[in-house]
């Protein structure tokens, strides 16, 4: 597999997934399934994080590792 996004995306994917992992386990919605939804989608993320690779962007043809020029100051 090829990396598809950058380690900015890698650190936001960890937080956000890190924080609905724990809000799921900490049962901060009332309802179960939102809850399971609310773990998988965080476990999806900190997986895709630790791998540097999403399918999504795979399969929508997204490639954040591609680096910008910098502009020249002269």
């Amino acid at each position: 597999m090829k990396k598809n996004f950058n380690k900015s995306t890698r650190f936001i994917r960890l937080g956000v997934g890190a924080i609905f992992i724990v809000l799921a386990l900490v049962n901060f919605l009332e309802d179960p399934f939102l809850e399971n939804v609310l773990l998988g989608v965080g476990c999806f993320l900190v997986v895709t994080a630790l791998i540097y690779f999403c399918p999504l962007y795979y399969f929508l043809g997204i490639n954040g590792t591609k680096r910008r020029k910098k502009a020249n100051w002269y």
